[in-house]
């Protein structure tokens, strides 16, 4: 899909069945590193998983909390248009 279409964010989840979100990520950022990420967990809290990725995608704890949820859309894709 990457290559064929224009993407603006990436939401995911961090388990998944044959990579896990964290080995997702780098992946698409070997080949699109600029793209913003968003991963969605119910193993790891906010904070933690912060510590995990060092800033390499944003963390949204489940369950999810819609408002959080919009605001951090709305500052991934305005970071990415400055960016």
């Amino acid at each position: 899909l990457l290559q064929t279409q224009h993407v603006d964010l990436v939401i995911s989840d961090v388990m998944m069945p044959k990579m896990q979100g964290t080995r997702f990520v780098e992946h698409l950022r070997s080949f699109h590193p600029g793209i913003p990420v968003m991963l969605i967990t119910g193993y790891l809290s906010e904070v933690s998983g912060k510590n995990i990725l060092q800033d390499v995608a944003e963390i949204m704890p489940k369950p999810i909390d819609l408002d959080a949820f919009r605001s951090t859309v709305k500052r991934l894709l305005d970071n990415s248009a400055t960016a």
